[in-house]
């Protein structure tokens, strides 16, 4: 048995199996096993959360992690990313295991499930896995409701360990082995985040019921109907009369025989019952849903295809909303991941003052314009004398040669 082996099974085998009622996400082969509740299960099934959801994951892999050295805390005014284990690390999670131990968990799959636990549970959990000497060197993702953080005995915000279900029963994991990503805090649970869409549930719930309304309509062309005897000769029809009427109906009026002619043999009045689609006015009805599910998340609707924003869509206004979510949603959400690595993995190699990691935005097509602007800032500001070279070297992102320092110039950067 390898030494990863040995260390996983110690680790299954630190305490023993017990009963618990916490239901919990497993994921398996990248299918969902099990859904812990019902709203859980809402928003996975649900087209616009999930657009959402795929939108930012497909995204979030633009910009790579790196560390810098960065003493005054200007980003983005901060110097070349740095040859450092953690970028290692955070580009292949998994790449310092047995090869027999490893998983589908490459740096890009980690960011996309660090950002899909984020945004349908309000929390993002990623194991440190170490080897015999306590050395972390493999990183492993953990679905979100399977992992239930404890509260200290003396503060209910702070962490004391975190219970992990796992097929063979819970697992006891310190605070100093997980990474712990939240999105805000939840004010009732206070050692968690909270879920954005959750805010958003009962327009999720209306998109569903929506769904499954017009789904019904398909299978079932014709509304529903009552069917009575006409006339002052009209027939007495026995409960056995009005079944086969019902069943006749539904047979020739649903799936392929759809649009089938069902002629009564005794005089008869047809009257639907409910509303028709246009009487509820289905088409406006699903806009609601579309803007305030995408707004709670922090997306323009038109940038992951909701009709609610393409009404008005040209490729100018595309192209700028494009641009917003990527500064409103993509990049606090990269300051963000960036802060929880710095603040829980980066310790664990390097605990020189000023270094710290970061998302390099630089290759973003979407925010070139950005780039671009900083260069120019960072020249123009040497040019006129109020920074050295030094300084506009590091806005650039360039490398700083030490002779740079106090270097004025009234010339070109």
């Amino acid at each position: 048995m390898s030494w990863w082996s040995r260390k996983r099974q110690a680790q299954l085998d630190k305490s023993q199996p017990e009963a618990s009622t916490k239901s919990f996400l497993w994921l398996e082969g990248g299918s969902v096993g099990a859904v812990g509740s019902g709203s859980s299960r809402d928003f996975i099934a649900n087209c616009i959360v999930m657009a959402c959801v795929h939108w930012a994951m497909r995204n979030a892999v633009q910009a790579q992690a790196a560390v810098v050295d960065d003493p005054n805390g200007s980003e983005p005014g901060y110097g070349p990313p740095l040859s450092h284990a953690v970028a290692r690390l955070l580009a292949a999670p998994q790449g310092q295991l047995p090869p027999d131990q490893r998983t589908a968990l490459n740096g890009a799959r980690l960011i996309q499930s660090i950002v899909w636990s984020l945004l349908l549970d309000g929390n993002a959990y990623v194991q440190k896995l170490r080897d015999d000497r306590a050395r972390v060197v493999g990183l492993e993702w953990l679905p979100p409701l399977s992992v239930e953080p404890i509260a200290a005995a003396h503060h209910a915000g702070v962490v004391a360990f975190y219970r992990v279900e796992t097929p063979r029963g819970p697992v006891e994991i310190e605070t100093a082995d997980l990474v712990h990503f939240r999105d805000g805090i939840d004010a009732v649970r206070l050692t968690q985040g909270q879920s954005r869409v959750r805010a958003a549930l009962r327009h999720v719930m209306t998109d569903n019921h929506i769904a499954v309304f017009t789904r019904a309509l398909l299978q079932n062309p014709v509304p529903a109907l009552m069917v009575t005897p006409k006339g002052e000769d009209a027939l007495r029809l026995t409960a056995e009369d009005a079944r086969e009427i019902a069943r006749q109906l539904t047979e020739r009026h649903r799936g392929e025989r759809a649009g089938g002619v069902l002629v009564p043999n005794f005089p008869a009045e047809v009257t639907p019952l409910g509303y028709s689609p246009d009487q509820m006015a289905i088409s406006r009805l699903n806009r609601l849903p579309e803007e305030r599910i995408t707004a709670v998340i922090g997306l323009p609707a038109v940038v992951v295809g909701m009709g609610a924003g393409l009404d008005r869509a040209t490729y100018a206004n595309f192209k700028e909303a494009r641009r917003v979510a990527f500064e409103e949603f993509l990049v606090p959400l990269w300051q963000d991941l960036a802060d929880t690595w710095t603040e829980q993995l980066l310790p664990e190699f390097d605990a020189t003052p000023g270094r710290r990691v970061t998302y390099d935005t630089r290759s973003v097509m979407a925010l070139r314009d950005d780039t671009d602007a900083q260069w120019q800032r960072a020249r123009e500001a040497f040019a006129s004398g109020l920074i050295d070279r030094a300084t506009a070297r590091r806005m650039m992102g360039l490398t700083v040669d030490p002779r740079d320092e106090g270097v004025f110039s009234g010339g070109e950067a």
